[in-house]
């Protein structure tokens, strides 16, 4: 591969790579002056690089703070160990590419001045954490990352790396042991902690975070006849959060088009990160202090929202539910149907019909506020996924699903089925879902998405008993419907499924649905999704044409919420007419 062209984002090159950039999108401030208040777990990830520290940038830019940020890399593969070196060696430079067709925008940060393989250096991290002069320490790393148990968010005492932790806490190997031990200095010293600020797509993340650091405190001091647990509960803060901006992380193919981008400004960066120019981080207005140390408030411009406890869960409900359930919908069935990147899929009239119809689904299920139905609408957040301008992967939003498919799709099943409504297309996300583990596509393809949990939790397995089961029993009777007791089961299927586990009406329509794919793949090859759910569109189209006139009625008030439960269909089709005719 040809070695892309362009003057290397480093410290030393500083200065040479200013005339490359408009001036404020440019490092306005001496970097060597600024001073370590910041440290970021999970630091390298495109996320935290395209949303939290611009703002941070803005700030210094602004002269209203002095902050640097140091990076840490909690992972422990070769490729962590490598984009830790990358990161290293360009001083935490980094250029970020925003872009959506109408914005086209290049920026050089420069407020991540020092970086962390945490692997290599675990006592650096937490003394980072420990320096009195530590205000903020951020976790940016997936709900994975916390080690969870099974598909829920209670903290799994069992894991290997956690039990290390607790036994062993002054040479952790998870991020959770990594700030508690650096609060356990704190503690040690007679020092105030830091702020634990998640920037996760993790429903209620405060609440949940601050409970595994206190789970893993009260079996550390139950051990080591310690007292930090009482710490941890009356002293560290953790405010909710919501982050939302698509920034999608960058490999092969899509690596190499951006560092072709930067080439053609006369620029190299080996680890840029591109995203679309919307951002928002909203942060629960629970504890003053942040706004102290970050004063985002003072900038004319801001992606930093405060708010109330009910403005904080009503955005997180939307944009958990509306923007990353219709990304891993898109994914799900994309990559069921051998599509790889999503705008490409997004742009076929099915799947984009089909994903308006499930996110009308969804937005039934919103709090009432008519700032997310306006925020999160299915135009919205359909336009949103159509930016051709970002290559985005849709392995990437398929990869660990069992983890996050609980808020994001089963939920709002969940409350519809509550209502006495159906989901039509909300359970056949789900359906492609059980058919995808399985591992390949309707072409009979491999399928390229990683959730190491799901063959863990033996769903991997069951998913596929449950379609060779139906492949013998089609044998006699050629009307055989996919059995789901294999997936059903599984303890942590039931945890995950929770009441919808005991739905007949739920369960018959998985059913039929993965059989509908089945056997249209064996009759058309590759067109068992796309067939599937045209047909679960064509069920609620007159509903949906029925909605179109009332939203003309309400369009000179685009906030106003539709009064009906539009895509919300209670069928009188026959369940067995409903899919594969």
């Amino acid at each position: 591969m040809a070695e892309v062209q362009g003057k290397k984002v480093t410290p030393t090159t500083l200065e040479a790579l200013r005339p490359h950039f408009d001036a404020e999108h440019f490092p306005q401030f001496n970097r060597d002056t600024l001073e370590k208040r910041v440290v970021a777990l999970g630091g390298s990830s495109v996320l935290f690089r395209g949303l939290f520290v611009p703002e941070v940038e803005a700030l210094n830019n602004k002269g209203i703070t002095n902050l640097a940020i140091v990076s840490v890399s909690c992972g422990t593969e070769a490729s962590s160990r490598a984009k830790a070196d990358s990161f290293r060696e360009q001083g935490g430079l980094y250029t970020l590419h925003e872009h959506d067709g109408t914005v086209d925008r290049f920026r050089l940060i420069g407020s991540i001045t020092d970086s962390i393989f945490a692997t290599d250096e675990p006592a650096k991290v937490y003394n980072q954490i420990a320096d009195p002069r530590t205000q903020v320490v951020t976790m940016t790393i997936t709900s994975r990352g916390y080690n969870f148990k099974g598909v829920g968010s209670e903290l799994d005492l069992d894991n290997p790396s956690v039990r290390q932790d607790i036994e062993n806490p002054t040479t952790p190997v998870t991020a959770l042991g990594y700030v508690l031990q650096g609060l356990a200095l704190r503690q040690q010293a007679g020092q105030e902690p830091p702020i634990i600020l998640p920037l996760e797509n993790v429903s209620d993340s405060g609440k949940v975070i601050k409970q595994a650091l206190l789970t893993m405190a009260q079996e550390r001091d139950k051990l080591h006849g310690t007292h930090l647990a009482e710490y941890v509960q009356d002293q560290v803060h953790v405010p909710q959060t919501m982050v939302d901006k698509i920034c999608p992380a960058l490999k092969d193919q899509t690596l190499e088009a951006e560092r072709a981008n930067l080439a053609a400004h006369g620029v190299h960066d080996a680890l840029p990160v591109t995203g679309e120019p919307f951002g928002k981080l909203v942060i629960a207005d629970t504890d003053p202090r942040i706004f102290d140390i970050l004063p985002f408030q003072k900038l004319p411009e801001s992606n930093v929202a405060v708010a109330s406890k009910e403005e904080m869960h009503a955005y997180e409900v939307g944009k958990l539910r509306m923007l990353n359930g219709g990304h891993r919908a898109i994914g799900i069935l994309g990559l069921s149907a051998g599509e790889k990147i999503v705008h490409e899929t997004i742009a076929k009239s099915a799947i984009r019909d089909f994903i308006h119809g499930m996110s009308r689904e969804t937005q039934q299920t919103l709090p009432e506020h008519a700032d997310m139905h306006k925020t999160f609408s299915p135009a919205t957040v359909i336009s949103r996924f159509s930016n051709s301008s970002i290559q985005d992967d849709l392995g990437r939003l398929v990869d660990n699903s069992s983890g996050k498919l609980l808020d994001r799709i089963v939920r709002p099943i969940q409350h519809l089925r509550e209502n006495g409504q159906n989901a039509p297309h909300l359970t056949f996300v789900m359906a492609a879902w059980f058919n995808l583990l399985r591992g390949e596509n309707d072409h009979g393809h491999p399928t390229a998405f990683k959730d190491d949990n799901a063959a863990k939790l033996g769903f991997v397995q069951a998913a596929k008993e449950v379609h060779a089961a139906w492949h013998e029993a089609k044998k006699a009777d050629p009307a055989a419907q996919a059995d789901l007791t294999p997936l059903l089961k599984l303890k942590d299927m039931q945890v995950l499924l929770g009441p919808l586990a005991q739905d007949e009406q739920f369960l018959g329509d998985i059913s039929r649905q993965m059989t509908s794919v089945w056997k249209i793949n064996e009759q058309r090859p590759g067109r068992g999704t796309l067939e599937t759910l045209q047909a679960v569109a064509q069920e609620v189209q007159p509903r949906r044409d029925a909605l179109h006139a009332i939203e003309r009625t309400f369009s000179k008030d685009p906030v106003q919420r539709c009064p009906l439960p539009d895509l919300v269909v209670q069928s009188e089709t026959p369940a067995k007419d409903r899919y594969l005719r």
